[in-house]
């Protein structure tokens, strides 16, 4: 039975979504937050392979308190990408 654990960090930006650090099964690509991020937003998929039993999930890592920027980048750029 193989088990995975893959991720990626999606950073919402003045210039939209911007892909952060990420994780597959086998490698680990490390991307620094960009000083203007408003939200990070970690979207993981894992679960046993061999069934094909994944989960995905979306997990609000860290906001700005400012909520009229985060409101405005929202509506402008919309959720986070689903791939990982």
């Amino acid at each position: 039975m193989y088990k995975s654990d893959e991720w990626t960090e999606y950073h919402l930006t003045p210039r939209g979504w911007e892909v952060g650090t990420s994780k597959t099964d086998y490698n680990k690509t490390e991307k620094k937050c960009p000083d203007d991020a408003v939200q990070t937003v970690k979207v993981r998929e894992f679960g046993n392979i061999s069934n094909l039993q994944i989960e995905r999930t979306h997990t609000i890592e860290w906001q700005t308190p400012d909520e009229g920027l985060l409101a405005k980048l929202q509506q402008q750029f919309g959720d986070a990408p689903e791939q990982i």
